[in-house]
């Protein structure tokens, strides 16, 4: 069975109790030190 990894992804951060917002405020970070890589490395 294949998923969508955006479904997974939400899926995983709505089974806590934890706010959705406060997930995605978490992983800001992460994101955006690989986007910046991801860039500097395609030039």
């Amino acid at each position: 069975m294949k998923t969508d990894p955006q479904i997974v992804v939400i899926l995983a951060s709505t089974g806590p109790v934890s706010d959705h917002i406060d997930h995605i405020k978490t992983q800001c970070p992460y994101s955006m030190v690989v986007g910046v890589i991801s860039m500097v490395a395609y030039l």
